[in-house]
């Protein structure tokens, strides 16, 4: 994998979590009922901003902003609902899909300079 191909994968499930229409279609046609644990799960297990790959990808600014997604996600996942129709109706998750959409509007800018 490129730098640039992890810079695309991360983007787009950081869309993903940006958007409620977004994480519909996801539940309806791959992750079925745990698409609130899926959307979750694959961010935790997935983040590396610690490697040379991710660090060659993203600017500093970016990865600190992503790091407060991660953080945010870390802390909140053992008490958010598994079921995605559940876990929209949550504080937290409206909270961090607001975070997805401040760094997904940091990183366009950062791609368009």
């Amino acid at each position: 994998m490129s730098a640039n191909d992890l810079r695309r994968s991360i983007i787009d499930w950081i869309k993903l979590i940006s958007s409620e229409v977004d994480q519909i279609a996801f539940e309806r046609d791959a992750a079925g009922e745990m698409a609130g644990d899926e959307l979750i799960e694959v961010w935790l297990g997935n983040y590396h901003p610690e490697t040379f790959l991710h660090q060659r990808a993203f600017s500093a600014t970016e990865t600190e902003a992503m790091n407060v997604l991660h953080e945010k996600l870390y802390i909140s996942a053992p008490e958010l609902p598994t079921k995605l129709s559940e876990l929209q109706k949550t504080k937290e998750w409206q909270e961090l899909v607001q975070i997805a959409k401040d760094i997904i509007c940091l990183l366009y800018t950062s791609d368009a300079a």
